[in-house]
């Protein structure tokens, strides 16, 4: 389930490996950042490929967030009605809760995003609802 969830919501670098792969990774011309670049002039002229990451593994950091991902979401129940959904505010001692109905719950969380921004751009990001608290 973590890396279906990563494929949905993660647009990668390059291009699947193989035409039939259901997955993402691995992948072609995916660009390594941590890639030695070689000096600044084989920045500029060296093979692009060099600096990508190799099509028949799969990145340490793609590894990683699909872990904590799963750890994610083994602790919570995605089946379930969101928080806050059909509340516009919730009143709390003197505390008002304030709920953003128009930013839907993000299930990637913000920890596999971070681990991922080397190699892809989250579509969507949700953030989970936001509150905005106000004393009353």
């Amino acid at each position: 389930m973590a890396t279906r969830v990563i494929d949905a919501y993660v647009q990668f670098g390059g291009r699947k490996a193989t035409d039939g792969q259901a997955l993402q990774w691995p992948r072609c011309g995916c660009p390594n950042p941590d890639a030695p670049s070689g000096g600044l002039v084989l920045r500029f002229l060296g093979s692009v490929a060099a600096r990508c990451w190799d099509a028949t593994v799969v990145p340490p950091c793609v590894v990683a967030a699909t872990c904590e991902e799963a750890r994610c979401l083994l602790g919570n129940d995605l089946t379930g009605q969101p928080e806050g959904e059909g509340k516009k505010s919730m009143h709390v001692g003197d505390v008002v809760m304030v709920y953003d109905v128009l930013r839907p719950p993000m299930v990637l969380s913000r920890v596999t995003a971070a681990l991922l921004a080397k190699v892809g751009i989250v579509l969507r990001d949700g953030g989970g609802f936001s509150l905005r608290l106000a004393r009353g």
